[in-house]
């Protein structure tokens, strides 16, 4: 399998200690989202400086499949993990998710179906949210504060500003 010049996707998940779930996640993600855009998609590992075999197990995927790429980089958090992401992703939707197995990929085509929707031509990120989240109430309780802050002071009507399960134009 050739890899496409310029996919029409990337997936990408930060995965700082990850050997367990780093292999799955990356077959669900071409085998799920690859589906959905016709094998068209780049899936981009985002090793954020792991002390585990995360990075060998990652280098090893990619040797395998022309569509998966590694970005191996000092340990930077979240955030600095998700810049990564953005900044090396060759697709021209991207789409992001933990690595940890926590969202079910294959509602990433309500997301696509979304920002592809010609009603919605200005629409340029599409944003998952959690239905069952099984977080102890104060969590719940801080995340939805939060979600009422950010629509108060940006003006957006978002769910779950949390959720990592987002694609973007």
């Amino acid at each position: 399998m050739t890899e496409p010049a310029h996919p029409r996707l990337t997936f990408f998940f930060p995965a700082f200690n990850e050997e367990e779930n780093v292999a799955e996640t990356v077959r669900r993600a071409i085998g799920e989202i690859g589906l959905l855009v016709d094998g068209s998609i780049e899936v981009l590992i985002v090793d954020d400086g792991s002390t585990d075999r995360t990075p060998e197990l990652a280098d090893a995927l990619a040797a395998d499949d022309p569509r998966v790429r590694v970005h191996h980089q000092e340990n930077r958090g979240y955030g600095g993990a998700l810049r990564a992401g953005f900044a090396n992703a060759a697709g021209g939707l991207i789409c992001f998710s933990d690595g940890d197995l926590q969202f079910d990929l294959r509602e990433m085509s309500r997301l696509l179906s979304r920002l592809e929707d010609p009603a919605a031509k200005a629409v340029n990120a599409v944003i998952g949210y959690r239905i069952k989240r099984r977080d102890p109430p104060h969590r719940i309780f801080i995340a939805k504060s939060y979600n009422a802050i950010v629509s108060v002071l940006f003006g957006l009507r978002v769910r779950d500003i949390d959720c990592a399960m987002k694609l973007f134009r």
